[in-house]
C-alpha cells in the first residue's frame, strides 16, 4: 500500500470540505440527527430516574452495541457526500449490514486506545490518531478484516498524525462560536434543577420526578434550536476529516482535487499532455498528400 503525506493546509482541507456540502447542508444535518437520535437517546433515557435495573442494564448495553455500525454507516455517507455518488441520509444505517465487522473493529480500536492510554495521556491521542481511519477504510473495502483496517489506518496515519491534530483543532473557533447558545440555554434552564435536587434527597414521589425530569415541548424546541449551530459544524468537521482521508489515502490526486488546494504536481502535468496530441494530427495529414504527389508525377 502506497503512502501520501498530506501537505495540504488545514485551510485547504475545510476548504474541500465546504465544496462537497455546496447545497447539500441540510442532507448532512438530516444525516447528524439520525446518528445524534441513534446514539443519544438511550443515554438520555438512562439519566431518567427509571426505576426498573432490567431496563438500565439493557440500556448500559445498547452504546456498546450500536457505536460501531453507526460511525461505519456514518463513514460510508460521508463518503457518498464526498465523492457525490448520490448520497443519502439513511446510509447511515448501511453499517448494520456488516454488523459483525463494525462491532468487532470498534472494540479492538477501543482496547487498542485504551491501554495505549494507560502509559499516559498523550501515547493515548497519539493511538486514536492512529486508528482514527479505520471506519473509513472499512467503508471503501468492505471484505477485508478488522486487524486489516487497523494495520491500513496506522500505514495511512504514518507521517500525518500531526497535520491530522492541527485540522482538529482549526476548529475551536467555530466550536467555542457554536457553545455560546448552548451555554445560554443551560444556565436559563438551571433554574429547576433545585427541585430535581431536592428529588434526590427522597422529597418527591417517584411520579413527580418523572414529571420534572421529562422536558416540556417549549424546553425541548428551545433547546434544539440552541444545538443546531453545533449539529451544522459536526457536518462541517465530517466533511473536512473526509476531504483528509481521502488525500492521505491517495484517492484525491493531483489534477483531481479543486484549484484551490496547493498540489505541487498539478502543474506539472499539464504541459505533459499538450504535445501527445500534436503528433497524433500530424500523421493522419501525410497519408493525404502523398497520394496528390504521386497523381502529379504521372
Amino acid at each position: 500500500m502506497e503512502q501520501f503525506l498530506v501537505t495540504e493546509k488545514s485551510s485547504t482541507l475545510r476548504r474541500l470540505g465546504r465544496d462537497a456540502l455546496r447545497g447539500r447542508w441540510m442532507l448532512g444535518f438530516g444525516a447528524i440527527l439520525i446518528y445524534y437520535f441513534l446514539s443519544y437517546v438511550p443515554s438520555f433515557l438512562m439519566s431518567l430516574p427509571i426505576p426498573f435495573t432490567s431496563a438500565i442494564a439493557l440500556l448500559s448495553l445498547y452504546p456498546l452495541l450500536m457505536t460501531g455500525p453507526l460511525n461505519l454507516g456514518y463513514s460510508i455517507f460521508a463518503l457518498s457526500l464526498f465523492r457525490d455518488d448520490e448520497p443519502e441520509a439513511w446510509q447511515i444505517f448501511y453499517g448494520f449490514e456488516r454488523f459483525g465487522k463494525a462491532f468487532g473493529l470498534m472494540v479492538v480500536i477501543g482496547i487498542f486506545t485504551f491501554l495505549w492510554s494507560l502509559l499516559f495521556i498523550i501515547p493515548g491521542i497519539i493511538a486514536a490518531l492512529r486508528y482514527s481511519q479505520a471506519f473509513f477504510i472499512l467503508a471503501d473495502n468492505p471484505d477485508i478484516g478488522i486487524l486489516e483496517c487497523i494495520d491500513r489506518s496506522k500505514r495511512i496515519m504514518n507521517g500525518n498524525k500531526g497535520k491530522l491534530f492541527l485540522l482538529g483543532v482549526s476548529f475551536i473557533g467555530w466550536f467555542i462560536l457554536a457553545m455560546i447558545p448552548v451555554y445560554a440555554v443551560s444556565i436559563y434552564f438551571r433554574a429547576s434543577q433545585g427541585n430535581v435536587d431536592a428529588a434526590m434527597y427522597g422529597t418527591l414521589t417517584i411520579e413527580e420526578i418523572w414529571q420534572m425530569a421529562t422536558p416540556s415541548s417549549s424546553s425541548t424546541i428551545v433547546s434544539f434550536i440552541a444545538s443546531t449551530g453545533m449539529v451544522f459544524l459536526q457536518v462541517y468537521i465530517m466533511a473536512a476529516l473526509t476531504a483528509f482521508y481521502e488525500v492521505a489515502s491517495g484517492n484525491l490526486r493531483p489534477g483531481y482535487i479543486a484549484s484551490t488546494a496547493e498540489i505541487i504536481d498539478e502543474p506539472e502535468d499539464e504541459p505533459q499532455t499538450e504535445p501527445q496530441d500534436e503528433p497524433e494530427d500530424e500523421p493522419q495529414d501525410e497519408p493525404e498528400d502523398e497520394p496528390q504527389t504521386e497523381q502529379n508525377e504521372e
